[in-house]
């Protein structure tokens, strides 16, 4: 949300770079951390009511990274010389990941959080987790 407001308040098109790299993280984020609960709710460590909620929590993070999306692709679009700028299109090209740019955020901000979320479960995850 921070890049999404930088990049708005600021007219800063930077920020706005920064923001689909971490959508796209952050949908994948919320994919690993549903599979946590599923298999916390296998071991009996997690009760389904907890799960609702834990699940309403995950949807509405991913809905505000939606919007930062949004915010900032429309900012791209207001500022870009070339007014033909279409933001499906735009999302198309960096999903295939041929932008070098793209492909440095997404894997920055992958390192930074999912690789710590995707240690639950394994040995030595508290070690994990603090590095």
């Amino acid at each position: 949300m921070g890049h999404a407001l930088s990049a708005f308040l600021e007219t800063d098109l930077v920020a706005a770079g920064h923001v689909e790299p971490l959508e796209q993280v952050i949908d994948l984020l919320k994919e690993q951390l549903r599979m946590n609960h599923i298999r916390r709710l296998q071991q009996g460590a997690c009760s389904i009511h907890a799960g609702f909620v834990w699940s309403d929590i995950l949807t509405d993070l991913e809905r505000v990274s939606d919007h930062c999306s949004n915010i900032a692709i429309y900012l791209m679009q207001k500022l870009t010389v070339n007014r033909s700028f279409d933001r499906k299109v735009y999302q198309d090209e960096l999903h295939k990941g041929v932008d070098p740019r793209y492909r440095r955020y997404i894997d920055k901000y992958k390192r930074e959080y999912l690789d710590r979320i995707r240690c639950v479960g394994e040995e030595g995850f508290e070690e994990k987790a603090r590095a």
